[in-house]
């Protein structure tokens, strides 16, 4: 595989802000070859019609959607909240809340599959938050979620120590 195409897939799949010395490390490459890299993997979604691109800040970059794609982007929001949450949101608000604080990496680990949609979706609808954690941002449950849920404390959640040592168990 090409360089600038393990630098695409490393960027959509992390949907994070990435540091540019995690993308040296995980494409075992120097931080200079790399800037070099993402720069011309930017310029070339800047110079072709592509509804993607790469956005700098500090020392991490991340792909986004292109701001002329808005009018797609937020019917996709609006269609989102028309209905009731996808099984795949459910499923990471749950996992959220009973292994969260958690890493994008570990949720993706349980559940064997790129969560990044799933894990936008819960954020727009408020079922869950992020906090930067050193290179990553941990995701964990809402207060709301947990008022919607009825529960005073995510403790109370059924069978919560025992679900909470699996899930952890699976992960490490």
């Amino acid at each position: 595989m090409n360089r600038l195409a393990s630098l695409e897939a490393l960027l959509f799949q992390y949907g994070e802000p990435i540091a540019l010395k995690d993308v040296s490390r995980i494409l075992k490459s120097d931080e200079k070859a790399c800037e070099e890299l993402i720069a011309a993997y930017g310029d070339a979604l800047q110079k072709e019609d592509r509804g993607l691109a790469l956005i700098k800040a500090g020392n991490t970059y991340q792909l986004a959607t292109k701001g002329e794609t808005s009018v797609v982007t937020q019917e996709l929001v609006k269609d989102a909240f028309k209905e009731e949450p996808t099984p795949a949101v459910v499923e990471v608000t749950t996992l959220v809340a009973y292994i969260g604080p958690a890493p994008k990496s570990s949720i993706d680990a349980v559940r064997g599959v790129n969560s990044t949609l799933a894990l936008r979706n819960a954020l727009m609808r408020g079922f869950i938050d992020r906090e930067k954690h050193k290179n990553a941002y941990h995701y964990f449950v809402t207060t709301d979620f947990l008022r919607h849920l009825g529960v005073k404390d995510i403790a109370e959640l059924p069978d919560y120590e025992k679900h909470r040592k699996e899930l952890l168990t699976l992960n490490s």
